[in-house]
């Protein structure tokens, strides 16, 4: 049996560690720098500020949250308010605030604090976006009032930021938007998205071909013609404005436009030897000109650049129809169908080659999968009818011509056939 004496030596030591024990147990010390909620399991919560605090064992927990701020730094996809779609690059510090730490803890609901300011940064972001046109968040003087929408959200879940800062977009997303719209009838959007990005860089070539694009659709081409001139003097190899001067030049009967379009396409294609899509528009601007032998370097330069991309087969096989290679025409539009099996242009061209060796059933063939295979043309219903016609089946021509001119009325020609097939059928 132990020593009497020493057990009363021993008590003061016991009693100490006792009350050390007791503390720890009831006595929460929060560090400078944290901030903390006492949850009573009766649902009363606390906020606890730096210093020692009480809390019943059992009965109340302590949950600490710490005030270092986080970053946030990652582009968020958004939809605006007007259903433009884009990565927005955004950047917040942002933190628990310690004056409303009831909020922040509650909204919380568990989740790991660092975790939960991300989710609720990109919630306040996509939410903010909701609320604004495109052309609204893209310009930078007018992005405060996005920006300080997301900061007010967080506030609201108890999370302080140094700042909501928006990072550049970069000109493509910019030129997507104006062309967005465009395409949905938003004129006056894409002019003031075009107008301001313009005015902030004029030295940027998309920015250049984004106005080009608003002038061209309020009607005005020349003017919208030097804006994609001037793209094209910053950035000779942007596809942008060359393809908008492609479609304009090419629809033009103007041989000095022509060859305006061969020395810019040269010229870009001097900057960038291995665009595919320029060799294909330089190879249609020698076909043009009648330069078959060099059109036909152009479309095969752009084939092997491209071996996947079936436009540039159809090209070349385009350009062997018009030299009467019908053979190797035939090859060209179904090494195109192998690769996209229902390219409308290619079946149309593989039946307008077969049509132009008497092979009118493998061009009706070839008509009927353009037409299985999305919006019908006029031009489509037509060669049907004109195949039919050479069949010697004028009720199935006369089909056709009459779906023809449904959806293009002005078609004379087609209507003075109609009105002699019907004369024929009736004899």
């Amino acid at each position: 049996m132990e020593n009497p004496a020493i057990m009363l030596r021993r008590r003061p030591w016991l009693a100490l560690l006792a009350l050390v024990l007791l503390a720890a147990a009831f006595v929460v010390v929060i560090p400078s720098g944290q901030f903390a909620v006492r949850e009573s399991y009766g649902g009363s919560v606390t906020p606890l500020q730096p210093g020692l605090h009480l809390r019943v064992p059992f009965a109340q927990r302590v949950y600490r949250y710490d005030s270092r701020p986080i970053v946030f730094d990652e582009a968020v996809q958004i939809l605006t308010r007007d259903k433009a779609s884009f990565k927005l690059p955004v950047k917040v510090t942002a933190r628990a605030s310690p004056g409303d730490v009831l909020t922040f803890h509650h909204d919380r609901s568990g989740r790991e604090s660092t975790i939960y300011i991300q989710e609720r940064i990109r919630a306040a972001v996509l939410e903010g976006a909701e609320r604004l046109n495109a052309d609204q968040i893209l310009d930078p003087a007018a992005a405060r009032q996005f920006t300080q929408a997301v900061s007010a959200d967080l506030l609201t879940h108890g999370i302080a930021d140094d700042g909501v800062s928006l990072g550049n977009v970069g000109p493509q997303v910019v030129f997507n938007a104006v062309t967005d719209y465009l395409n949905r009838q938003f004129p006056a959007s894409a002019r003031r998205l075009a107008e301001t990005s313009l005015g902030r860089d004029p030295k940027e070539s998309l920015f250049h071909a984004a106005m080009g694009m608003v002038l061209e659709a309020e009607g005005k081409r020349p003017q919208a013609e030097e804006e994609y001139l001037n793209a094209l003097y910053l950035d000779p190899t942007s596809l942008a404005p060359m393809s908008r001067l492609y479609v304009m030049y090419q629809a033009s009967a103007d041989a000095a436009r022509i060859t305006k379009l061969q020395r810019l396409l040269e010229a870009s294609l001097e900057k960038k030897k291995d665009s595919a899509v320029h060799h294909d528009w330089l190879g249609q601007v020698y076909m043009r000109e009648g330069r078959l032998d060099e059109a036909t370097l152009s479309f095969t330069t752009a084939i092997g650049l491209a071996p996947k991309n079936p436009e540039f087969r159809i090209s070349l096989g385009g350009l062997r129809a018009r030299q009467g290679k019908y053979a190797e025409a035939v090859r060209a539009f179904e090494e195109a169908l192998a690769l996209q099996p229902d390219n409308r242009l290619a079946l149309f061209d593989l039946g307008t080659a077969y049509a132009l060796q008497g092979k009118f059933d493998q061009a009706i063939d070839a008509f009927k999968r353009a037409e299985r295979a999305g919006k019908p043309s006029a031009a489509l219903y037509n060669a049907l009818a004109q195949a039919y016609e050479e069949k010697n089946d004028p009720k199935t021509a006369v089909e056709y011509l009459r779906r023809s001119l449904a959806l293009k009325p002005q078609q004379p020609d087609r209507r003075e056939e109609l009105r002699r097939l019907q004369a024929r059928l009736r004899k």
